[in-house]
């Protein structure tokens, strides 16, 4: 039988690395997905940008020939986003993304 401080050395340690892996589970990010057309449908090539304040994340692109575009590995939050095409006035929204479901561990 192992003395009962290092026991509770090895309890601490493991309640560490559980929560760690848990507090790690919980990172979740996600994608944005853009598919950008004129109105009468032919598929326009914006130059855009993703911007958070919040979170520090500015991110530029283009979209391609077919007017798509996929932001990958987005932290969750509140973002502007900007298209600029030739011919067209510039665009911008506010974008939320959020988790559609969300888990919490306890």
């Amino acid at each position: 039988m192992l003395p009962s401080k290092i026991l509770r050395t090895i309890e601490i340690l493991t309640l560490s690395f559980l929560c760690a892996m848990n507090a790690r589970a919980q990172r979740v990010r996600g994608e944005l997905r853009l598919d950008v057309h004129d109105p009468q449908g032919t598929a326009l090539s914006p130059a855009g940008e993703l911007v958070s304040e919040a979170n520090g994340f500015r991110r530029t692109f283009v979209a391609g020939p077919e007017g798509r575009y996929v932001a990958q590995d987005l932290p969750f939050g509140v973002y502007r986003l900007s298209l600029q095409a030739e011919g067209f006035a510039p665009w911008s929204d506010l974008v939320e993304y959020a988790p559609k479901y969300q888990c919490m561990w306890w």
